[in-house]
């Protein structure tokens, strides 16, 4: 009777041995024999159960999988981590944008044609900016452009001079272009430039330099590396403007993604 006694006695005290500290499991199955002070909100506090007089710890709480406590509760943890992530994905995939989720440095450079109704003549530019996430791309563009006088025509000195260079214009334009992706690989998009031009201009035989502002608005589409654009090219000065329609094809480099 008394063997039966003392081995009741024996095991209520091995079952009250295993409830009597805090258990704190980490998420690499790690236990550690602890006293819990506090639960933050990111860490979790405690002192070691064979040194309740020594220091305080702090662990991360998402490096904690669940804590088994001395009345025999427990408190389970997700992973803080991936619920952060998750959100912080949702906030980025709001701001940035759904396929680019970076600024990227990025290099334009087009070939093309400028055209009125009696001249058109070749254009090569490069335009170098950052793409900002999926919708904006913002740089400065320089290039050199010439106008041909495309037919024979009756007035001044250009009569029955077809194929005379007229104009050499070196634009120094900023450049926006604001884009609407339909997929990872094509985006539509609107631009327009703005900037000082200097133009060449041919009067009477003698090759001027003179000073122009000039306006670009256009239309385009972005697919993959490959760029092609149209729109209206203006010429403007104090009291007068020359106005061109423009064609290009060019290719972007730098990171896509």
């Amino acid at each position: 009777m008394k063997k039966a006694f003392l081995l009741i006695i024996l095991m209520s005290a091995s079952v009250f041995g295993l409830f009597a500290q805090d258990v704190i499991v980490l998420r690499d199955a790690t236990e550690i024999e602890a006293k819990v002070i506090t639960v933050g909100i990111d860490e979790i506090s405690y002192k070691k159960w064979n040194f309740q007089d020594g220091p305080t710890y702090q662990l991360p709480k998402q490096d904690v999988f669940f804590i088994k406590y001395e009345n025999g509760d427990k408190d389970v943890f997700n992973d803080m981590s991936e619920a952060s992530n998750s959100s912080q994905d949702a906030i980025n995939e709001r701001v940035k944008g759904k396929y680019i989720h970076r600024t990227l440095f990025n290099v334009y450079g087009e070939l093309g044609c400028d055209f009125m109704s009696v001249e058109a003549g070749p254009t090569i530019g490069f335009t170098l900016g950052a793409r900002i996430y999926d919708y904006v791309f913002a740089g400065l563009s320089i290039g050199v452009d010439a106008l041909f006088v495309s037919f024979d025509y009756n007035w001044g000195w250009a009569a029955g001079n077809s194929g005379m260079l007229d104009v050499i214009n070196i634009p120094i334009l900023g450049n926006v272009r604001a884009f609407v992706p339909v997929s990872a690989n094509i985006s539509p998009y609107a631009e327009m430039s703005l900037g000082p031009n200097v133009m060449i201009a041919n009067f009477y035989g003698d090759y001027i330099p003179a000073v122009s502002g000039r306006f670009r608005i256009g239309l385009g589409m972005e697919w993959k590396r490959l760029v092609v654009g149209m729109g209206y090219d203006c010429l403007f000065f104090s009291r007068a403007a020359i106005h061109l329609g423009y064609a290009k094809v060019g290719v972007r480099i730098g990171k896509l993604k």
